[in-house]
C-alpha cells in the first residue's frame, strides 16, 4: 500500500530501473522487515510525503525510494526514543545509497517541509482510514505481492542508545554529513598530574617537615 501511494502522488515508476535499483514495494518490504518498526512510523513517513505534495503539487519523481527512505528516517526520529544513526539507513537501503545521499536526502526533504515535521496520533489514524478506504490508490496499476524474509539479522547502529525532496524533488551526493546524523563527542581527559592542587600539596609538606 504503501509503495502505491507514492507511486500515486509523486507519479513515478514502481518497478526496478536500469541503474539497479529493485521495484519500489520490494524496497519498501525489506526497509520495513530490517527495521523492525511499528506500522505507526510507516504511516507517519506517508503523512509527511503526503504533507510535500500539498505544498508541491506539481511535484514529480524518477523515483519513489529516496522519498520514503528520507521520509522514513524523519518519521522514526520524531516518533521514536531510540532511532537508527544515518549510517543504519545505507544498510536499510542494501547500500542502494551512499552515507552522504541518505544524509542529503534527509536534508532535502527536512528543508522542502520547512521542518513542519509533526506527526499525531490523528494524523496517523487519518492515513491509516485513507489507505483503507481509497481502493483508487491502488488500481493505476498492480503491484507483484512483497517477497517474504526470514527473521531480520541485526541492524547496525552508530550511537550508543540506540535500538531495534524545487517542485520536482531530487537528491544530490552532498560532501557534509547531515546536522543531524548521530555523533560521538570526544572530550579531552584531564591529567590529575596537571592539576595544581598536588603542588602546592607538596609545597605544604615540605613546610611541615
Amino acid at each position: 500500500m504503501a509503495a502505491s501511494h507514492i507511486a500515486s502522488l509523486f507519479s513515478c515508476p514502481s518497478g526496478g530501473d536500469a541503474h539497479g535499483s529493485p521495484p519500489l514495494v520490494e524496497f519498501i518490504s525489506y526497509a520495513l522487515y530490517r527495521t523492525q518498526f511499528t506500522p505507526a512510523v510507516t504511516y507517519g513517513a506517508l503523512v509527511l510525503l503526503s504533507r510535500l505534495k500539498i505544498r508541491y503539487p506539481h511535484a514529480r519523481a524518477c523515483t519513489g525510494h529516496r522519498l520514503f527512505l528520507a521520509a522514513m528516517m524523519i518519521a522514526s526520529k520524531f516518533l521514536c526514543d531510540d532511532c537508527f544513526a544515518n549510517k543504519s539507513w545505507v544498510v536499510v537501503s542494501r547500500n542502494l545509497f551512499t552515507l552522504q545521499e541518505v544524509n542529503n536526502a534527509e536534508r532535502e526533504l527536512f528543508a522542502h517541509l520547512s521542518h513542519d515535521v509533526v506527526i499525531t496520533p490523528p494524523h496517523i489514524e487519518a492515513m491509516a482510514a485513507l489507505l483503507c478506504s481509497t481502493p483508487s490508490l491502488f488500481s493505476f496499476s498492480p503491484l507483484p505481492p512483497p517477497p517474504s524474509y526470514p527473521s531480520p539479522p541485526v541492524t547496525p547502529c552508530g550511537s550508543v542508545d540506540c535500538s531495534p525532496a524545487s517542485s520536482t524533488y531530487s537528491v544530490s551526493v552532498a560532501s557534509e554529513p547531515s546536522p543531524l546524523s548521530t555523533k560521538t563527542s570526544k572530550r579531552p581527559r584531564l591529567s590529575m598530574s596537571s592539576m595544581p592542587f598536588r603542588s602546592l600539596r607538596s609545597k605544604a609538606a615540605g613546610r611541615t617537615v
